[in-house]
């Protein structure tokens, strides 16, 4: 409704999904795929003005020495980290795991909204985003317990689990038809 430019980042064979989705909103947007973003011929300038950047399946950005990683630091850094509207870019990161292998793991995904500014959340409390991450690291590997983030997640995470859906959208439905989960 705003106008603005979408760019969606997802794995290739999410873009079919994703082009149907778009079309239907009505939302001016493109679709790219994670392995074209990889590609060491990948051009960023062609992205530069988007105003809104979602990724999906983000947690395949949690190495930042990945190409795909370095390349969508560069689109969203284009234009002075600036969409066509003027604004500062908005990044959506949709994953369902956004720890495979350690808390970094998360920090090097959030660091794609931050672009790299360890005070972006000092208003939550959060003065040097990588230094809380590493006093999270060494709380969860002594105590063994997922608490050590909840300032950060609670500023940026919507959360929605299987049982919540279920609750609360008990009569959802898409395209005419009702939701059913798999047992």
């Amino acid at each position: 409704h705003q106008r603005q430019r979408a760019l969606i980042v997802c794995p290739a064979a999410l873009r079919d999904m994703w082009m149907r989705e778009l079309g239907e909103a009505t939302i001016a947007g493109e679709v790219l795929s994670q392995e074209e973003l990889g590609r060491d011929t990948f051009e960023p300038r062609n992205w530069s003005d988007a105003d809104v950047v979602l990724v999906d399946e983000a947690h395949n950005f949690r190495n930042p020495n990945a190409n795909r990683y370095g390349n969508l630091e560069r689109v969203l850094g284009a234009n002075g980290g600036r969409g066509r509207d003027g604004a500062r870019k908005k990044v959506i990161l949709l994953t369902a795991t956004p720890i495979n292998n350690d808390l970094f793991d998360l920090y090097n995904q959030i660091s794609l909204i931050t672009r790299g500014d360890r005070s972006y959340f000092a208003a939550a409390g959060i003065g040097d985003l990588y230094r809380y991450f590493l006093q999270a690291r060494r709380e969860t590997r002594k105590q063994g317990q997922g608490l050590a983030l909840y300032n950060l997640l609670e500023e940026i995470v919507i959360r929605r689990t299987r049982p919540f859906v279920r609750r609360a959208y008990a009569e959802a439905t898409i395209r005419g038809a009702p939701i059913h989960f798999p047992e």
